[in-house]
Formats: C-alpha cells, structure tokens, sequence
C-alpha cells in the first residue's frame, strides 16, 4: 500500500508545474466569476472537467519522457501502478471539490451572492460522481493506448457527458423532469444515510471496475 500512496504522490509532483500560484490564481477569478454570473451547478461542473482533464497529465509527461520505460525496470507492479494512479485521480477530485465549496462559502458569507449551501453541497456532490464517471472511462483508454495515441479519445467521455446534460431537457421533453428530480431530491434529503451509502457503493463498483479493466490492459502493454 506505501508504495500505492508513493506513486499517487509522484503523479502529484507531475502536475505541479501545471499547478503554479499565477495559474490557480486565474483559476480562482475565473471560477467566482463564473458562481457570480451562473448556476452553481455550472461552477462545479466547469472545475470538475478540470479534474478529468488533470488526470491525464501524467500520462502525457510520463510518454514524453519515456517514465513508463523506466518503470518498467523498476521492482513496480503494474497493479500498483494503476492503483496509484486512481488515487491520485480520486484525491484530485476531492480536492477541486474543496475549492469550490469554499468559494462557494466565501461568496454566501461576504454577501456578494446569496448561496444555497445544501443545494451547493449536492451540486458539488452530483459534480464530483459525474468526473469520476468521465475518469472511470477514460482512464483505461489511456492505459491501454498511451497519450499521444488515446487522447483524442479519451476526451470523447467529456463531449458526451456534456452534450447528454444539455440535451437533457429535450430527451425528456415529454416527462416532467423537473418533478422527478424534485421527488428525488426529496427522497435523498429524507433519507441521506440510506442515499449516501447506495451513491458510494455504485460510486466504488464503477471506480473499482474501471481499474481492474485498466491493470488487464496494462498489465499487458508492451514498452
């Protein structure tokens, strides 16, 4: 398991660079713009496609400057490879997650924007589940092709994911959606501790699944 945490440690070491004060910076004013001018659902959906496009990042270091090759000589396993891999995808998430709660925090209690925090919470909540299902997609691809070979690929998740919640509306244009969403709203908030344990276990099913399938490509790629 250490060695598990090493390498999801390393894969943040990877996208430090990326990750400099000048461009969080940017992040952050974009991101408050963006809660100040429209639905908090679009903030956290923004920052939470931040996420899926992070993850690749050290697939496509590592490709550029043959880490994988090198791997491949160190006393690593590939599962702990993958692993490590995930977790760091997951930890990614929880943390941008963090951030736009706290925005979202420092916005209700400056009075700048009149902030919902239950709604936010479910909103950020719904965010982070619909990013590891993009991730839990692209991750294999990426395992299996490389980089430089899947990344076109492996953002085809993003398009889908983001074309399907716009159309929305119009895919149950004859079904009052509105209601449903509203009912099952209201079933979660009646029942949170029930709601939260079957959203975590389909959220671990999809994430564990996802792995097993990127260790069996992997396990077999040749470097």
């Amino acid at each position: 398991m250490g060695r598990v945490i090493n390498f999801a440690k390393l894969d943040f070491l990877t996208v430090k660079p990326f990750l400099s004060p000048s461009n969080l910076m940017g992040f952050l004013v974009i991101f408050v713009f963006i809660g100040l001018s429209s639905s908090i659902l679009t903030m956290s959906g923004v920052l939470m496609m931040y996420a899926a496009i992070y993850t690749s990042y050290p697939f496509a270091v590592g490709e550029k400057n043959s880490i994988d090759t090198l791997y491949a000589t160190l006393p690593l396993e590939k599962k702990d490879i993958v692993t490590g891999r995930y977790i760091f995808a997951i930890m990614l998430n929880v943390l941008l997650a963090l951030i736009i709660l706290l925005i979202l925090f420092i916005l209700s209690i400056s009075s700048i924007e009149a902030v919902n925090l239950t709604e936010a919470l479910v909103s950020v909540v719904s965010c982070f589940i619909i990013a590891s299902f993009v991730e839990s997609l692209q991750l294999p691809i990426y395992f299996k092709l490389g980089y430089a070979k899947a990344k076109f690929l492996a953002y085809f998740p993003i398009f889908i994911c983001s074309i399907t919640i716009a159309f929305i509306p119009v895919i149950f244009k004859n079904i009052n959606l509105i209601k449903i969403l509203n009912n099952l709203y209201g079933w979660i908030f009646l029942n949170p501790l029930v709601a939260t344990i079957v959203i975590f276990i389909a959220w671990l099913m999809v994430m564990a699944l996802s792995c097993y399938i990127s260790y069996s490509l992997y396990k077999n790629r040749e470097f």
